[in-house]
């Protein structure tokens, strides 16, 4: 990724404080342009970067596509010497929240999907609910209102089998 590269800041020393502030040795603007991916810049001066983790700029970054373990890789890779003998360098309070703030984004998903309801009888609804399991389109029911979800992928399907079950059930 954009982070493993060599060319990506290899010669900025960086040093990671428990209170989230970063500081970046470097004259490099391409160790700043990677820092700036997820790091709030607070100050550039000739050959120092300071700037903060904030949630938005790490969140940033995770939507793009960059994971927590390559942020904190990143950081952890170019140790500024007084901070180098340090075990870890990189504070765990602040890598750990990198990965929290990665596992809240990753927590939810969307996805199309049909709700079914009013379902005529409980041997439907079970029926049904077990079509869609063993499709594995199922994404959630409530079996006491006869109710769930399906993936909109399996409407279709599941909209045929519905059907059939009925006329099965009348007979």
């Amino acid at each position: 990724g954009v982070l493993s590269s060599e060319c990506a800041g290899g010669d900025a020393h960086v040093i990671v404080e428990s209170n989230y502030r970063v500081y970046a040795y470097t004259r490099s603007p391409v160790a700043i342009a990677v820092l700036e991916l997820f790091v709030k810049r607070e100050a550039l001066l000739p050959n120092l970067f300071v700037g903060a983790l904030r949630r938005d700029s790490v969140m940033g970054a995770l939507a793009r596509g960059i994971s927590a373990e390559e942020l904190v890789s990143y950081l952890a890779a170019r140790p500024h010497p007084s901070v180098a003998s340090r075990s870890p360098v990189v504070p765990e309070v602040v890598s750990d929240q990198i990965r929290l703030w990665e596992a809240a984004m990753n927590r939810l998903r969307a996805e199309a999907a049909v709700l079914y309801e009013n379902m005529e009888s409980r041997e439907l609804y079970d029926r049904a609910v077990s079509y869609a399991r063993s499709a594995g389109t199922l994404l959630w029911e409530d079996g006491a209102k006869m109710r769930f979800v399906a993936t909109d992928a399996g409407h279709e399907a599941m909209k045929s089998f519905i059907m059939r079950t009925k006329q099965e059930l009348k007979q």
